[in-house]
């Protein structure tokens, strides 16, 4: 991370001090969007399955599925 670092601020040397500073800050709040929209893109993807395969394997049965459709969470 370090050497990473140092090559960045050769290559951009208008990023000093504040302006290094607004641009990392930038910087981790797109990632940390971007993160957050794949878990819930997995998190939805994880619900459907569990939501498909309990309504498959207890069609029939009278077990009540919870999960994150039936409970109002996302």
């Amino acid at each position: 991370m370090l050497t990473e670092t140092s090559i960045f601020k050769r290559a951009n040397p208008r990023f000093r001090g504040i302006n290094l500073r607004r641009a990392s800050a930038s910087f981790q709040h797109g990632l940390v969007a971007r993160v957050a929209a794949r878990l819930d893109a997995t998190k939805l993807n994880i619900c459907l399955y569990v939501f498909v395969t309990r309504k498959f394997w207890h069609s029939n049965a009278t077990v009540r599925c919870v999960n994150c459709f039936a409970s109002g969470r996302r």
